[in-house]
């Protein structure tokens, strides 16, 4: 389905190219014709542009978007009934679909290009109470959303279905609401035959809280005993703006926060024990931009993290400078970067002191704790072309090709040189083959186009293996399991069940996540049968990879690198808490996929494995559909993975509506915007 079926206005969003943006009129007002984007290289001091992206609109006669042409020439289209709703649309690599509507304007039905079907039902209300694939019959049946059991207007329950509603089922209900309807006790109940049941990992139902102050802040949450993990109720306090200041549950996680004057995080205080653990943020003044993120204990005299962050005027990130060598035992990290017009990364490298100087950028000058210098190159849809590393025993290049045997302008399907490999699609745009972590990996897609499984067969000594996704009846994911060795995940919101499975043997384990002003502070560890758990507290980049741990009880300190994409950099450490790593989403090291929001991403490649459920028409670097962060991922994150974020956890609209393009009045506009606010609708708070 195209993104335009999304919502109103969720195709556009974002800001105007810091560069030059030109519009040319139509004949309907607010909507501009085409839209051009002609950028300056960040380091050029002239006024002439460089580089060209033109994206086109056509619209129907009412105003509606009938046409999008993007920078590659890829069309998107869009149909509408006699009362304005869009029924077909057709997008470049996800292809044709449809949507049929109920009398009271409810989509009744969608399907997409593979002739995968989902049908809708409503209450006399309009609230979705059932979901099937196919055909309306109980074998079809997915999911089922039911209201007003407990309290009027408001929801009770959902489950997914797996084999129909005579099948299994995995229910999300809500048994208590307080006075004013929030819910405050939940359940997710299980089947009683799922082998997390039935192993004893784990009991059904599931039984969580939350409990609120009179201002509406949450007074605590209650987390249930799994996986070795006790009964927990974690509760948080705050300042008298409402800030949180301090966190608590079995033990202190967050004993402080310094706040800045306009309410930025200056410092926490981490502690469960005698000794404590600090994190310390600058920023910029004007921009709220993070420079400088440092971490320290009361045990080591020295500095265990400290994270320099420089931009230039357009906010790219230049470089992320970490000086700390852990009292000698390891080396600075400078982390350098420069970028296109476009504001693409194109060079990362990590020269062995503080210095970004081009000149420097030689591989007898490469150094550091996780030494790396990698150049990219792009092509005209603003997917990478060319990924060259670069070390003293020579240069290695990946040459990378789109463009399936049926049309789709955008998925990639080989890579040659270095790292050759190939790639095969469906015919909406999902991977469906790809290389695996010990043969090629096969992916399959459900109905709605989540995937589903993975599969590699043996290799040499290695069984085959494989993964099969659940999601609940919302589309979040709920269980990852494993076929054979490897590892099951439970997945209940701050914790987590683990399940590994080595030849007969089972191995049953827990993970609580701490948070609080934003970000997750501290992880606690348990196995089942064995007593105690380990607490462990996190620092993170600007864009929430977790880069450093510290043993809350011993003040031990463990460090890992990535690479701008997020894959794995240098040595890694033989242990950390727990499988996080990109953005701190969930890892498999099965698949070698991670899992961002609403799709699996492969920090190889740097891209995702399925298109992108939101078209952001304005930012024409991401239109491609796969590719991350708008191909500058210092700069930007996309957590959700559906749109760009700024870097702060702020999304490039601050959360709000997307934003048409201005009124256009004269038959030409040329706006000359300088280059301090973002590009390309990238704007960088981060």
């Amino acid at each position: 389905m195209a993104a335009a079926a999304l919502g109103s206005g969720r195709q556009q969003r974002g800001h105007p190219l810091p560069q030059v943006v030109r519009n040319k009129i139509s004949t309907h007002p607010g909507h501009p014709a085409d839209q051009d984007r002609r950028a300056q290289d960040p380091s050029s001091t002239h006024s002439e542009t460089i580089s060209y992206t033109r994206v086109k609109y056509d619209y129907t006669r009412d105003g509606k978007q009938s046409v999008i042409t993007g920078i590659d020439d890829a069309k998107w289209t869009y149909s509408y009934d006699l009362f304005g709703r869009q029924t077909d649309t057709t997008d470049p690599d996800k292809g044709a679909s449809t949507t049929e509507y109920t009398d009271l304007d409810q989509v009744s039905t969608t399907t997409d290009v593979r002739q995968a079907k989902l049908l809708y039902e409503y209450d006399e209300l309009g609230r979705k109470t059932g979901m099937w694939q196919t055909a309306k019959t109980d074998a079809n049946k997915l999911a089922n959303w039911t209201y007003d059991t407990l309290l009027k207007g408001q929801p009770t329950a959902s489950t997914r279905y797996v084999g129909g509603a005579t099948g299994k089922k995995f229910t999300k209900r809500i048994t208590e609401h307080d006075t004013l309807g929030r819910p405050t006790s939940t359940e997710l109940i299980l089947p009683t035959d799922d082998p997390l049941v039935t192993s004893g990992a784990v009991t059904s139902p599931l039984t969580f809280g939350t409990a609120y102050l009179a201002d509406g802040s949450v007074a605590n949450t209650k987390e249930p005993a799994a996986g070795g993990l006790p009964k927990e109720i974690v509760s948080p306090k705050y300042n008298s703006l409402g800030l949180t200041t301090e966190l608590s549950g079995t033990s202190t996680y967050l004993l402080g926060v310094t706040y800045s004057a306009i309410g930025q995080v200056e410092q926490l205080t981490l502690g469960a024990g005698a000794k404590n653990t600090y994190i310390t943020n600058k920023y910029e003044a004007g921009t709220g931009r993070l420079t400088r993120s440092h971490v320290t204990n009361q045990t080591h005299p020295y500095m265990l993290q400290d994270l320099n962050f420089t931009r230039d005027d357009a906010g790219n990130v230049q470089s992320i400078l970490d000086p700390t060598t852990l009292g000698g035992s390891t080396k600075a990290d400078n982390q350098c970067f420069t970028y296109d017009a476009h504001r693409r990364l194109t060079e990362a490298w990590t020269p062995k002191t503080a210095d970004c100087a081009t000149a420097d950028r030689t591989t007898a000058n490469l150094d550091g704790a996780a030494p790396y210098w990698t150049s990219y190159t792009y092509n005209g849809a603003g997917q990478r072309s060319t990924e060259t590393t670069h070390t003293t025993a020579g240069d290695q290049t990946t040459g990378y090709e789109y463009k399936t045997a049926t049309g789709q302008p955008h998925p990639l399907v080989k890579t040659t040189g270095a790292k050759a490999a190939t790639y095969g699609y469906d015919l909406a745009g999902n991977t469906t083959s790809r290389p695996g972590t010990q043969a090629p990996q096969t992916l399959l897609w459900n109905t709605e186009g989540e995937l589903s499984a993975t599969t590699e067969p043996a290799a040499g000594a290695k069984p085959a293996r494989g993964t099969t996704y659940l999601y609940d009846a919302d589309g979040e994911l709920l269980i990852r399991r494993a076929s054979g060795d490897g590892d099951t995940v439970l997945y209940l919101g701050t914790t987590e069940v683990r399940v590994t499975t080595k030849g007969a043997a089972q191995t049953v384990s827990g993970t609580r996540y701490y948070s609080a002003t934003g970000q997750t502070i501290a992880v606690r560890t348990a196995t089942a049968g064995t007593a105690g758990s380990k607490l462990n507290f996190l620092a993170a980049d600007h864009h929430g990879t977790s880069s450093i741990a510290t043993d809350a009880t011993t003040q031990a300190v463990t460090k890992r690198y990535t690479t701008p994409f997020g894959a794995p950099r240098g040595t890694q450490p033989a242990t950390w808490p727990d499988d996080k790593a990109f953005l701190g989403k969930p890892t498999n090291s099965a698949t070698g996929l991670t899992h961002i929001g609403a799709r699996e991403y492969d920090p190889v490649i740097g891209q995702f494995i399925s298109v992108d459920p939101i078209l952001e028409l304005d930012k024409h670097q991401t239109l491609n559909g796969y590719s991350y962060g708008g191909q500058a991922p210092a700069t930007n994150s996309d957590p959700t993975g559906t749109r760009l974020d700024s870097g702060n956890g702020r999304p490039g609209n601050n959360g709000a509506a997307p934003v048409p393009p201005a009124p256009i009045t004269e038959v030409e506009l040329v706006m000359s915007l300088g280059r301090s606010g973002g590009s390309d609708g990238q704007a960088g708070l981060g």
